[in-house]
């Protein structure tokens, strides 16, 4: 039962960062809701969406680390649509949910992929192998995977639509997502390191994606 998760010092700093981020964004969202029927509501709505998260960065299993990666995603779609009747919400919510499946696909996929190559479903023992091995095609294939969630986590171009459109959201939400949600696609990558490390040409995608996304953001 305690191979289920893992702390290791990246993950304590992390699990602090995230903590410190959310109480912030509780205190603010108890505040900013105050005196209104949807209160509880909201609070519940991010109360499991800052867990989900929590448990994304202690899970050392590929299965729980998934399923947490998709509560994060889907209890992030209710806060996005917190007003339901606002169209463009709506219009945010959907392509939040297009692209969050995709992910979610993709994320599958390249844990199926080395599940099978390595027959562990351990995230400490998988990463050691794969340091450890020569690099071939499936962990390449799976590194790709890997860049293509994070780009859809970190809202990377031509891929960040949606996260313009949060604004239709409750203000808090806004904060949210800066306490380890967009963040995630970046912390996938740091945690799963030797997976990016074994393919220099998914590496290389995404410098060029990553690269492309800031120069055109500064400008």
């Amino acid at each position: 039962m305690l191979s289920l998760f893992l702390v290791t010092p990246l993950k304590l700093v992390l699990l602090a960062l995230v903590a410190l981020l959310g109480g912030v964004i509780w205190r603010y969202s108890a505040t900013a809701f105050a005196g209104q029927t949807d209160k509880h509501r909201f609070l519940l709505s991010l109360l499991l969406t800052l867990s989900a998260v929590l448990l994304v960065l202690v899970s050392n299993h590929l299965l729980l680390f998934w399923l947490a990666w998709v509560a994060v995603s889907l209890s992030l779609g209710r806060l996005i649509l917190f007003y339901p009747h606002r169209p463009r919400a709506q219009l945010a919510a959907h392509k939040k949910m297009l692209l969050a499946r995709f992910s979610e696909l993709l994320l599958g996929g390249a844990f199926l992929l080395l599940f099978f190559h390595y027959q562990t479903a351990q995230i400490d023992q998988l990463m050691f192998q794969v340091s450890q091995q020569p690099h071939t095609l499936t962990v390449s294939i799976a590194a790709f995977m890997l860049v293509g969630v994070a780009i859809i986590k970190c809202a990377q171009l031509p891929l960040h639509g949606w996260l313009i459109q949060v604004v239709e959201a409750p203000t808090p939400v806004s904060a949210l997502l800066h306490a380890g949600i967009v963040n995630l696609g970046g912390i996938l990558l740091m945690l799963l390191a030797p997976v990016l490390a074994a393919s220099p040409s998914a590496s290389f995608a995404l410098l060029v994606i990553a690269g492309v996304s800031t120069l055109v953001a500064g400008w």
